[in-house]
């Protein structure tokens, strides 16, 4: 899938590793010393790290030079989401809603957790980056320009509008919806988008089982897969050789009435700065007849689906989800990621689709779903921040979240990159059979790293110090295979 799509900085390098993320924080550094700006472990909780609440951010996009600043704006998706940004007519979130960070050393060094708070109706953020000490003793400043990446990402929140907010993806190397322009000692203009979860006012009723419309049908037809390419951008408009067919899930689509339609511009017209997710609240819940009914399709084995909305249906006016098969929709890049009933040509040049509106209906909306699951890996008791590890220790390995929907495996390295043992991860809890043995020591402190690969793209890693010299016992596992299958 080649369609345009921001992505955040994705991670090139073995080395360059993700640490948990979401759920449980992991150890995170606080002040240490106010004259060297360097940060130590103290605590579990996000480090404070306000770029412009300190003024050391003038603007997003102006940030002070010579110092470790990301700084960008969050943004619902809309879904222009090329197109999201300080000038785009996509909205902000609210002041004061948190976004988080971590960054990844070229050389395997994992941050601690870093957190700041949106600004202004623009929904800007900003991060000034203090230097980071390890439990080796070791100075880590973060810069771009020289191969450290980065992920930002925020939690779901609930909105003004009573609806669940997440961000647009999963974190495959960086979620889908955060993008970056990194720059040496900064990296600015990261734009976060987010997909709003619909209320129960945008489904009408569903007909029974076997059941279609009576007369003239409107069709909403077209393929639905797993989005894989953290880097997709503008090209093709179908699935590409990575993505897999979404196959069991259901596209589920609803549709406005003529007179529902009318009402709903003419609201927009009277408030031209209105918000038309408010307003469609609004009248949706005051009028429901607008809705003239609600249609599911099950998606099939290539992907494709199709069903038939009634006749009265107006065709510029529908709204459609993904949703799984246990019936919770799920984050989609398409014609839609807030709940508004619009045209699925209206962002036809961003959504992975090239709509076509025929006699019978709509072709080729499509959707790449990009499931919001955080999952994340934690070297149990044990991180590159606190203590070294002695040798002869066991390194217990533990994921939490939801598995990408692709091949996952769990790879051991040692600071050179080096590839110990892999362990591929069908379940959840398959990672308590991917434990790693130190049977020796080794001269001089050193980092081991687990991380999970879901298909070829690093998802999730964490980080341990150890010391001494001497070799590694791979995991006594089944499971176990040298590289990928």
């Amino acid at each position: 899938m080649h369609m345009r799509m921001p992505a955040l900085l994705v991670l090139s390098s073995a080395l360059a590793l993700i640490a948990q993320v979401g759920g449980d924080v992991p150890q995170v550094l606080a002040a240490d010393s106010a004259s060297s700006a360097t940060t130590s472990v103290t605590g579990t909780q996000p480090v404070p790290a306000d770029g412009l609440a300190g003024e050391s951010v003038q603007a997003p996009g102006e940030p002070r030079v010579g110092t470790a600043v990301v700084s960008g704006h969050a943004r619902y998706a809309g879904v222009g989401l090329g197109d999201a940004g300080p000038t785009s007519s996509t909205g902000a979130v609210p002041e004061f809603t948190p976004v988080y960070l971590q960054w990844l050393g070229g050389d395997g060094f994992v941050s601690p957790v870093y957190t700041t708070v949106t600004h202004t109706s623009a929904g800007e953020w900003a991060f000034d980056l203090p230097l980071a000490r390890d439990a080796v003793g070791r100075v880590h400043r973060f810069d771009p320009g020289r191969g450290d990446t980065f992920r930002v990402w925020m939690d779901p929140f609930i909105n003004e509008r009573g609806n669940t907010v997440t961000m647009l993806g999963r974190p495959t190397g960086g979620p889908h919806g955060a993008r970056a322009g990194a720059q040496t000692d900064s990296s600015r203009d990261v734009t976060i988008s987010l997909f709003e979860h619909p209320g129960a006012y945008m489904f009408g009723e569903r007909p029974a089982s076997g059941d279609s419309p009576a007369g003239t049908m409107v069709k909403v037809a077209g393929v639905v897969w797993f989005e894989s390419d953290a880097n997709a951008s503008a090209g093709h408009r179908d699935r590409g050789v990575g993505d897999r067919a979404a196959r069991g899930y259901a596209v589920e689509f609803s549709g406005l009435s003529a007179a529902g339609s009318r009402e709903i511009a003419v609201a927009l017209a009277r408030d031209p700065r209105g918000d038309q997710e408010n307003i469609t609240r609004k009248i949706l819940l005051a009028h429901p007849e607008f809705i003239t009914g609600t249609a599911t399709a099950r998606i099939g084995a290539d992907g494709r689906y199709s069903l038939l909305l009634p006749q009265d249906t107006d065709p510029q006016s529908l709204y459609g989800v993904v949703r799984d098969v246990q019936g919770n929709i799920v984050e989609a890049i398409g014609p839609y990621s807030t709940p508004r009933f619009t045209s699925p040509k209206e962002f036809g040049s961003s959504a992975p689709n090239n709509p076509e509106l025929t006699d019978a209906g709509w072709e080729n909306i499509n959707f790449a779903v990009v499931p919001w699951g955080n999952v994340t890996v934690e070297i149990v008791g044990k991180d590159s921040l606190n203590r070294r590890v002695a040798p002869g220790e066991n390194l217990e390995v533990r994921l939490t979240g939801k598995l990408p929907p692709f091949v996952n495996t769990l790879e051991w390295r040692n600071d050179t990159g080096a590839l110990l043992s892999t362990c591929v991860i069908e379940v959840i809890n398959d990672a308590a059979s991917c434990s790693l043995a130190l049977t020796s020591a080794r001269r001089g402190p050193t980092f081991y790293s687990v991380g999970l690969v879901s298909g070829s793209t690093l998802v999730a890693a964490d980080t341990v110090a150890v010391g001494g010299t001497g070799t590694v016992s791979p995991p006594k596992s089944s499971r176990i295979h040298v590289g990928f299958s």
